[in-house]
């Protein structure tokens, strides 16, 4: 385990900040939820749980946090979970930030194509929304977040 490097924090920054959720029935995260997530990144530790090349999957742990404080929710009432997402301009790539309660739990960078992904900066993403139609619209390019 090693702490988020700053690009890391800054590429989850931008995904917590303008990310959409990855279908209807997700919880959204309120702007307050969404900053405390990101608050939390300074004190998280990640390791890279994929050995296919290809991908960037980043497990998170926050060892600062009490396993009281991760397990909160008891399981008749669990912590709402999502998942935000954003894609790469040029489509290389596509973006899930996995989220638990108050706490991002992995981070997905995954190729769209054969080759393997690099970590795109924030400006390189655009998120997308679902029109009633079906069909998606950029909504912008992500901007470095200062956390």
């Amino acid at each position: 385990m090693e702490a988020l490097t700053d690009e890391q924090k800054n590429l989850l920054a931008a995904l917590i900040t303008q990310g959409l959720t990855l279908d209807t029935e997700s919880h959204k995260p309120s702007a307050q939820e969404r900053q405390g997530l990101i608050r939390r990144l300074n004190t998280a530790q990640a390791k890279q749980s994929c050995d296919c090349s290809t991908c960037i999957t980043l497990t998170l742990h926050y060892p600062a946090d009490s396993e009281a404080t991760l397990l909160a929710s008891r399981p008749e009432t669990p912590a709402p979970r999502t998942v935000l997402t954003a894609t790469t301009q040029d489509g290389s790539a596509l973006l899930l930030a996995h989220i638990a309660g108050e706490h991002v739990t992995e981070l997905e960078i995954a190729p769209t194509g054969q080759n393997p992904v690099c970590l795109p900066r924030p400006e390189e993403l655009v998120f997308l929304a679902t029109l009633g139609n079906g069909a998606e619209v950029p909504t912008g390019a992500g901007q470095p977040a200062n956390i």
